[in-house]
């Protein structure tokens, strides 16, 4: 076939021989799509990227979901309260919050997401039970 490749994939695999070493490379990019949430084309890029990995690991993929979950999850709640704060305060769209800029960011992690879990069948479920056993084992750190 005619696949797409990921310009990271032959990086990915000299330097993914371990579970250990496939988390931390897909954690970094998890990281960076998080920090640069605002940079939309550079999410853009980055969501691209990890899309078209040589993914062989089921529990490789359900890392990298359980990371973009968590992103959704904490940017998309912290989006609702900036709204719900500037519709109590009667700010329309005049003022407009950096919590804000991120949607579209947040968009391409969406699209991530649905792409892997359509392309690799992965539930919903099975992604929440894996963040659950994770988020046990793995100490949350703070930025």
């Amino acid at each position: 076939g005619n696949t797409v490749e990921s310009v990271f994939a032959h990086l990915y695999r000299a330097m993914s021989k371990t579970k250990s070493q496939r988390q931390s490379f897909c954690s970094s990019f998890v990281r960076l799509i998080d920090d640069q949430l605002k940079n939309y084309q550079l999410v853009k890029y980055l969501t691209q990227s990890l899309a078209t990995l040589p993914f062989i690991f089921q529990e490789t993929l359900l890392h990298v979901l359980s990371g973009v979950s968590r992103i959704v999850e904490f940017k998309g709640t912290d989006i609702l309260g900036v709204l719900k704060q500037q519709q109590h305060a009667g700010n329309g769209s005049s003022t407009i919050s950096g919590e804000v800029t991120s949607v579209p960011g947040l968009l391409y992690i969406l699209r991530l997401k649905k792409y892997l879990k359509t392309a690799f069948v992965i539930s919903s479920a099975r992604i929440q039970a894996y963040t659950s056993v994770e988020s046990k084992q793995t100490p949350i750190t703070t930025k």
